[in-house]
Formats: C-alpha cells, structure tokens, sequence
C-alpha cells in the first residue's frame, strides 16, 4: 500500500521526451497584492514558460498561498515560539523572535504530506504539485534572510514538490541581507536544505549570485534578468488619452498625458510603507522643488503600500494614482514621463523596458542597486530613502539632470532592457533540469 506522498508521486514511464506540465508558484493576480511588480513579473514569468519549446501547460499556484498561509504554521506553533521566547522578556532581551524554525522546514513539509487531515488550501497545494511534471518556484523578492512568513511558505511549497519527486526550480529570485545587511544564520541553514535539492536555481542578479556562492559554496546556480524584462519586447506605443490604453488613470491624469511633456512619477520603496510626518515633509520638499523648475510630479502607488502617497498628492495638489490600475496604463503613464523615481523594483524595470530614465532611492535589499548594474550602469548610484534629510537635494538634482536629458537616453535604455529580455529568453529556454 503506498504511502500518503508515494500516492500523490509522478509513476509515468516515457520512451522519450514529452511536453512538461509545470507548476509555477507565487502567481500574482491582485489578489494577494495589487502592486505592479508582482503582478507584471509573474505574468511574464508565466509567457516565457509557456513558450518554451518543450512546455504543454502552465498551471499558476496564487499568491495568496504565500501571502495568508495554508496551515504551515498552525496557532500551536506559534504558541510554542512565544512561550520559548518569553524569558527574554524577564532578562529584559530583545533578540529579534524566531517566528518560524526554519533549519526545520523540511520536517515541517512532510509534516503537511503525511497527515490525513489537511485543510483545503493545503490540499489544493498538494494536489496542484502532483499533477505537474515540474515545479518552478517564482522567488522574487522574497529570499532575503530573515524571518518571514512569505519565505517559509515558499520554502514549504518547495519541499513537498521535492518530496513528491518533481524537479524543482527556484528562478526569478533575488537572494540578499536584510536592508540593515544582515542576516539570521537559521534562515540561512534552511533555505540551503531546500536549494540543495533544486534541480536549477536562477537568481535575477548577478548581486545575488555573488551571495550564493558565498553563503552556498556548493550549490551551483546561475542568475538572468529578471522576468519582466520581457514586456521590453513588445510595441510600446504610446497610445491617446482617454481609449484603452490608460483605461483607470485618474481623468486629472488622462488629461497631463495629453497636454504635458514635463511629467515626473514618483513612487515608494518597500522600507517606506506607511505614513509620518517627517517622510511627508521631505516628499513635499522634493515635490514642490520639481514644481518650481515647470515639472509635472505625479504620486504613483505601484504598491498596496504606497498608498499613504495619496496624503502627500492631496497635500500638494498633485495627481495620484493607485496600485490597482491596468499595468498597460501604468506602462503608459511611464512611457509619458521624463523620469521614474522609485525605490521599487519592478515598476523601475517597467520604466527601462518603456526608455524612461530611472532614478533610484533605498528599499530592503540591494535590489535597486543592482538593477542598475543589470542595465549596464557604469557607476550606478542608489540615493537615500525620503527617511533622510539629504534625500531631498540629492533626488533633486538627480531627478532634474535625468529629466532634462531623458532623450538623448530613452533608446539607449530600453535598447539594454531589450538585451536582458533576449538574454533572459535563452537562458529559460537552455535550461536543462536533472
């Protein structure tokens, strides 16, 4: 009689090739988040996959399984953490809590394959892995080494794919310190029992390669643009006003792209995600100093977390734009701007693959510095986050030598972001699992 993960594993024989089915993890569809980055780089992610030459079907497993969980960690576990944790709190201690044992996450995998009483979420997971012939895990920015629910959920899935016998890939991933550079040794152990076992790992920057060596020494592993690069490929025309292409723009907005030549987008970082007083003083400097030179600033969400930005457009009279709009209308707001200034990930590549002029501020990982160095930046700088005073004159005058010279570089730049499309493309279609 098999046992509860020999019946869920792949037992088909074949004289030769055949088209793979694959499961492709942490698909963003909105309904986890409705930033842009996750929804534009999983859908692409999904369009490069299914065009490979030996791909049949691509079956997405929601975000949401990362984001809400599926009984990985149930309330006795965390019980169990806090109650391990309290004395800290009679010495007076704040160690930062292990919120999740991350050196076990392989027993906490089968944990979820061998009970007989798993919740439904759980069971479509499980079920949703074994009827696919390959698991590709999209990692994003998730693989920073701390304590994160979203990176033990990811590590869970993983696992139980790797128990059920199907060829595992981690891809589209960065791998970093925390924001403050560093990094729990636990979170480490456990991410490399599980990449251990992967039959490729791609990670999106060459940053995060450098790392892996060194944290992994015995992994091999490769690195290839990110996924999103590919939307550099297709005919970015910018379309009118009004009409499908900006469909869920403000009408205030609608109407800037078709009278003004001088607009700048601002977005957030993912260390900046709720309001205070002092993040909206500094935004408003930097807003009105781009007023004051015949600029149009526009305060743009590409993330759930950036909508305290809102405050900061009503505050200055400037036009704001939520995170849920189309991403063809967000590309086209981008398209129309002489300068993207964000410290978000995506949406920067988003602005490369348009010809948009990229400057840069501080996030939770490296990821914005070397998105820069991706694109072929000779000295690319990554300025400070609205969280520091010298933010403002800083982004000032980046912000102003960009816009003014956004044509002499608009085709240079999405020239390079076509090159890491193409790149990107073979390096997917190469890859060979074994």
């Amino acid at each position: 009689m098999p046992s509860p993960i020999e019946k869920h594993m792949d037992t088909r024989t074949t004289d030769g090739p055949t088209p793979k089915r694959i499961a492709l993890a942490r698909f963003h569809d909105g309904k986890a988040k409705a930033n842009w980055g996750g929804r534009g780089t999983s859908l692409a992610l999904a369009g490069l996959l299914a065009s490979r030459s030996n791909t049949e079907l691509v079956q997405p497993i929601n975000g949401e399984f990362i984001t809400a969980g599926f009984g990985e960690f149930t309330r006795v576990d965390k019980l169990k953490v806090r109650c391990r944790y309290a004395p800290n709190y009679v010495r007076k201690a704040r160690p930062v809590m292990p919120t999740r044992p991350f050196p076990r996450v392989l027993e906490y995998a089968d944990r979820i394959l061998l009970t007989n009483h798993r919740n439904a979420r759980a069971q479509s997971i499980v079920e949703s892995i074994s009827e696919c012939d390959e698991f590709w895990m999209n990692g994003e920015g998730d693989f920073i080494m701390g304590y994160s629910g979203t990176l033990w959920r990811s590590l869970i899935m993983m696992a139980i794919a790797q128990r059920l016998g199907k060829p595992t890939v981690l891809v589209n991933s960065i791998l970093s310190a925390r924001g403050d550079g560093t990094a729990e040794p636990s979170v480490i152990d456990g991410v490399g029992s599980v990449l251990e076992k992967c039959s490729a790992i791609i990670y999106r920057d060459p940053v995060s390669l450098e790392l892996s060596r060194k944290w992994f020494p015995q992994l091999s592993a490769s690195w290839l643009p990110d996924a999103l690069f590919g939307w550099s490929e297709w005919n970015n025309v910018v379309g009118s006003s009004y009409s499908p292409d900006t469909e869920g723009l403000p009408l205030s907005v609608q109407s800037l792209l078709r009278e003004s030549d001088r607009i700048i987008s601002i977005s957030g970082s993912s260390v900046m995600r709720e309001w205070s007083q002092l993040r909206e003083q500094r935004i408003s400097s930097f807003v009105q100093n781009l007023i004051a030179n015949q600029f149009q600033p526009v305060m743009v969400a590409t993330s759930d977390e950036d909508a305290w930005l809102e405050r900061v457009a009503v505050a200055n009279q400037v036009p704001f734009v939520p995170a849920n709009v189309p991403l063809k209308s967000g590309m086209q707001l981008l398209s129309a701007s002489q300068a993207f200034v964000s410290g978000r990930y995506h949406p920067s590549i988003l602005s490369a693959c348009v010809g948009t002029p990229l400057v840069t501020f501080g996030s939770n990982s490296h990821k914005t510095l070397s998105l820069l160095q991706v694109l072929g930046k000779d000295d690319p700088v990554c300025y400070p986050t609205f969280d520091e005073q010298t933010s403002v004159e800083l982004l000032t005058d980046a912000t102003l030598t960009a816009a003014r010279s956004a044509s002499d570089y608009r085709d240079e730049l999405q020239g390079q972001a076509r090159r890491c499309a193409a790149i990107l493309r073979q390096g997917l279609e190469s890859t060979v699992l074994f």
